[in-house]
């Protein structure tokens, strides 16, 4: 059928409103159906990303309203593929649809899941170089002396240091890590 759209719009056979509607079906449907597939599964590829991205400062909230947008992204793409489905003589949408569009569903869900195990790891990431630093503190302070002051020193760093530093960290909370480190060693040294 596509094949006798094409010939009959190449052709310029028949009459002009037929060939003008073929031209409009094919290109509200065909090919512009699967380009709004190609671009729902792109920006479904771009789901998982948003969740792991380097940032300067990790914030959830942005991290969620990008993800939201890119949803609407979404279903702006099928609602265009859906408002073309009468036009193409067609009883329903692509089964492709339903399948990208589940898709997303679960994609979506496990990037919200991945988001809020990100913030968690932030958090607890950010918690052991605010301990460590408050143990460089007391010792710096003269709360703590000696044996006593290179211990909590000691433990708070070994604590910071095997915690497992994710990739995804934002480059302010290792920046802070890092700053929170050299001074524990450089205590340590001294002391």
């Amino acid at each position: 059928m596509k094949q006798e759209r094409e010939s009959v719009t190449q052709q310029g056979t028949g009459p002009p409103e037929e060939v003008r509607e073929d031209a409009k079906r094919e290109e509200i449907g065909g090919a512009s159906t699967e380009v709004l597939l190609d671009e729902i599964q792109a920006l479904t590829e771009q789901i998982s990303e948003i969740a792991s991205s380097k940032t300067e400062k990790w914030n959830e909230r942005l991290a969620e309203k990008d993800l939201d947008a890119l949803l609407k992204r979404i279903y702006d793409a099928a609602d265009r593929i859906r408002e073309a489905t009468p036009q193409l003589d067609v009883p329903e949408a692509p089964q492709e649809l339903d399948t990208a569009l589940n898709t997303v569903r679960i994609r979506m869900l496990q990037a919200r899941e991945d988001i809020r195990r990100r913030t968690v790891a932030e958090r607890e990431y950010y918690q052991l170089i605010v301990m460590l630093n408050q143990a460089v503190l007391q010792v710096k302070s003269g709360m703590k002396t000696g044996d006593e002051a290179r211990e909590i020193v000691r433990n708070a760093l070994t604590e910071l240091e095997s915690y497992p530093e994710q990739p995804y960290f934002s480059q302010q909370l290792i920046r802070r890590a890092e700053r929170a480190k050299e001074e524990a060693h450089d205590l340590l040294t001294g002391v």
